[in-house]
């Protein structure tokens, strides 16, 4: 979940909104899923991020956990659902 930043908020909106205005559920394919967690990511770990695009990150994350392509293509998913667990609390104190 790591790679070249996101230069602007406006690309981080747009990576996050497709995969956070999914129902609850709702399966996310790829690459939409990767996409929302490396802007997630770097929410997380960025200091000035607004409320709305905080929010934005956890519900892309809640989603991705839930029902996603990403979690289907690994051999072994604990690692990624342990990241996702982290990344979640980060962004749950913020």
């Amino acid at each position: 979940m790591s790679g070249a930043a996101f230069p602007d908020e406006e690309l981080l909106r747009e990576a996050l909104e497709e995969v956070a205005a999914a129902e609850p559920g709702d399966y996310v394919e790829e690459p939409w899923g990767s996409t929302a967690l490396a802007a997630a990511e770097q929410i997380a770990t960025e200091d000035g991020a607004s409320p709305e695009l905080v929010e934005l990150a956890r519900a892309a994350v809640d989603r991705v956990a839930e029902s996603s392509q990403l979690l289907e293509l690994l051999d072994d998913p604990a690692p990624l659902e342990a990241r996702l667990a982290a990344l979640r609390a980060h962004l749950a104190i913020r």
